[in-house]
């Protein structure tokens, strides 16, 4: 049993204890970062990330970045012109609000009543004393309403919103006509001569109208489905979520098979002639022998599929909330994604142990696998900002060529440095915070046995195998004799068949012993 087990001792995984950590390392993760390296880089061109993500929201469409469902896209194009009867007299709200107003100044019996932005007598008559005309005016201008692309996404009316309670204010007339349609921010801008009281005044109004709107558009947009185009948000989402799962998946299958065939390719390179034929017939059994052993591995072709359907649909629903509030570029969209990858990988081995693993190596693996995954952040986020920072000069063709180099330099560099932290350790603080010491000792004695494997590697194993074999069947027969005369007889043929020198020389075994100065000398 021990030979057998010496005999499946996995030769590319040796070890060689006087070999540089370096090499040692690279080796054993000469695939985990090739493979990080060619899906991150190489298989990123299946996933075609957008400014603002895949789904339209109200920030960004106020952004001006592009529609991304063209059904919203083709409501603004068709939005009407403003018409101001529309949002004024025509609107029942505001009509109410200016009979409200004539209503409340024929109470105090001077027909005024006071102006809401600077608090002076304003009048609805045009002979009553201070003869300052009232007048209703659009907290946030009727026009700006009408024309918001965040409306018109929300789907809500923009009469409505417009003379919406908090959105209508008593002012004069004189100052309502000097504002022209302009909001009330940029109408203070260009007027500094404004009592500062009362500029603040103005503004409070503005942000609580302004606060009640977009709360109002949120919740046409995002919480309410009986609201058309909340549903077609929701189903954008769900869609996006769904193609970008797939993408993923398709990405991580194929990094896997194209990772399997690369080595396949390059180990037979190494043991091809060094002749063009030789070589190119190599490389040909290389691709088949990569295709057939990543066939073989078809449920890591599956589990590797699932990953990257979960980590791209959550990826893509996290970009989507992101872009609520603020508009995502494609470099952090990519940033998301590969975040997701490595957190999902990472959760499937705490949590799942698909390789039964113990509870210290499942640490170490899902740092391993967050740790890659934080490389080609940074690898991505360097690729990204060489390309933004080349001359304009430099093609475009060269460009990516340039930017994509640094990029695999930068992640792969990074990878060695961190794998190198994870795997020994150097500062002796890791392990410290990750294992008790315990689990610390039994890492020692895996490295142990490991070496001690090591060892085994240069023994004759079929030998030694041969030798173990004759040795039970000689103990076999031993153990079934029953007189010293046959116990003799064997005895010799064994010494005989095993090639041992007879300790007692050529002569008789009793004369041997009537010699008082013998002594039996035992030699390999």
């Amino acid at each position: 049993m021990y030979a057998n087990f010496v005999s499946q001792v996995n030769n590319d995984q040796y070890h060689d204890p006087e070999s540089s950590l370096l090499h040692n390392l690279f080796d054993k993760y000469e695939k985990v970062i090739f493979s990080s390296i060619i899906t991150a880089f190489g298989l990123d061109f299946i996933i075609k990330d957008q400014v603002g993500g895949d789904v339209d929201t109200i920030y960004n469409v106020r952004k001006g970045t592009p529609y991304k469902n063209q059904k919203n896209a083709d409501d603004y194009s068709n939005l009407e012109s403003y018409d101001s009867s529309v949002y004024h007299d025509m609107n029942e709200n505001y009509r109410q609000k200016k009979h409200n107003a004539r209503a409340e100044a024929n109470v105090t019996g001077r027909g005024v009543i006071a102006d809401d932005y600077t608090g002076k007598d304003v009048t609805f008559g045009s002979s009553a004393p201070p003869q300052v005309k009232a007048t209703v005016d659009h907290v946030i201008a009727a026009k700006t309403i009408h024309n918001d692309r965040g409306r018109v996404l929300a789907g809500v009316g923009g009469a409505g919103l417009a003379n919406s309670p908090e959105n209508l204010k008593i002012t004069n007339q004189s100052l309502n006509s000097s504002m022209r349609g302009a909001d009330i921010p940029e109408y203070i801008s260009k007027h500094p001569e404004l009592p500062e009281e009362q500029k603040q005044k103005i503004m409070d109004y503005y942000n609580r109208s302004q606060a009640a709107y977009e709360a109002k558009l949120a919740k046409a947009y995002y919480l309410d489905p009986s609201n058309p185009n909340c549903r077609r948000f929701y189903l954008s989402t769900a869609t996006a979520a769904i193609n970008r799962g797939f993408q993923m998946g398709l990405r991580q299958v194929l990094g896997l098979v194209l990772t399997e065939v690369w080595f396949s390719v390059r180990d037979a390179l190494i043991n091809a002639e060094d002749k063009l034929q030789s070589k190119l017939d190599a490389i040909i059994s290389g691709i088949k022998k990569g295709f057939a052993s990543a066939t073989k591995k078809y449920k890591e072709l599956i589990e590797k599929f699932g990953e990257g359907l979960m980590s791209g649909v959550i990826a893509s629903l996290t970009t989507t909330l992101c872009n609520i509030f603020f508009t995502t570029s494609k470099n952090l969209s990519r940033i998301i994604r590969q975040s997701w990858s490595s957190v999902v990988e990472a959760t499937k081995i705490l949590y799942f142990n698909p390789s039964s693993l113990y509870f210290s190596d499942r640490v170490t693996e899902a740092a391993i696998v967050l740790a890659m995954g934080a490389c080609v952040v940074i690898g991505a986020s360097a690729q990204e900002a060489v390309r933004a920072n080349l001359s304009p000069s430099v093609t475009p063709f060269l460009a990516d060529i340039i930017a994509t180099f640094v990029g695999s330099l930068c992640t792969g560099l990074l990878s060695v440095s961190l794998l190198f932290v994870i795997d020994y350790d150097p500062f002796d603080r890791y392990l410290l915070k990750a294992y008790n010491d315990a689990i610390k000792e039994y890492k020692k004695q895996a490295r142990m046995f490991n070496d001690f494997c090591a060892t085994l590697e240069s023994y004759d194993i079929k030998g030694f195998s041969r030798q173990t074999s004759l040795a039970y069947d000689i103990a076999v027969k031993i153990a079934y004799l029953e007189d010293d005369f046959m116990l003799n007889r064997e005895l010799k043929k064994a010494v005989e068949l095993l090639g041992v020198e007879c300790p007692w020389g050529e002569e008789d075994f009793d004369s041997f012993w009537k010699k008082p100065d013998s002594r039996l000398v035992f030699k390999a």
